[in-house]
């Protein structure tokens, strides 16, 4: 998680907590006072709990290990390639997450599938999938099949899936969402 993250995070959480006031995170509160003074006193309060979150915002961003986060790699999808990958390696764990076009395959229009080529894991990654249509009025695919092959220098994965309507061909573009995750040699 890099500091804008966090950052971002933290503005966030001071603007939910700013409505509520700071009890929530274990800051006390003035009571007793009158209303000017109370007002005046909330604001001079939340300034310092505000300046106290930030700099414990510093110190945790001091301690994150970063220096674990490798490589962090994405591929827009151009004209002629419509998948969408991304990849972030942490230590020896790889995790890649994309998007990818699913084909009518020889079997007919109420199956599709798609094979997905990346970097070698091993042993073999977990991996999730979803399968939507943007153009659909509601026709579901549900997946069937999830093969993972090791092809030496990476590793290929298929996923089939089928129109839960069985029988039933489906002219629209299906599309599948993926997240695989799994250990993977150092490069």
């Amino acid at each position: 998680m890099n500091s804008l993250h966090i950052r971002r995070n933290f503005l966030k959480l001071v603007k939910r907590v700013g409505l509520f006031g700071f009890s929530a995170l274990g800051v006390g509160t003035t009571v007793g006072l009158s209303t000017t003074q109370s007002a005046q006193s909330k604001q001079t309060s939340d300034s310092k709990q505000i300046q106290d979150l930030a700099e414990r915002v510093k110190t945790l961003e001091a301690q994150l290990p970063l220096d674990k986060v490798v490589e962090i790699s994405q591929n827009s999808p151009s004209s002629n390639d419509q998948n969408n990958k991304s990849q972030v390696r942490i230590g020896d764990t790889l995790i890649c997450a994309g998007t990818a076009p699913m084909i009518i395959p020889q079997g007919g229009a109420h199956v599709r599938q798609v094979e997905i080529r990346l970097p070698k894991f091993s042993p073999k990654p977990t991996v999730t999938a979803t399968i939507y249509s943007t153009e659909s009025p509601g026709n579901v695919f549900g997946i069937f099949s999830i093969k993972i092959n090791d092809l030496g220098n990476q590793t290929q994965i298929g996923i089939t899936a089928t129109n839960v309507e069985r029988g039933f061909a489906v002219p629209y573009a299906y599309f599948c969402n993926y997240i695989v995750i799994g250990k993977s040699p150092q490069s």
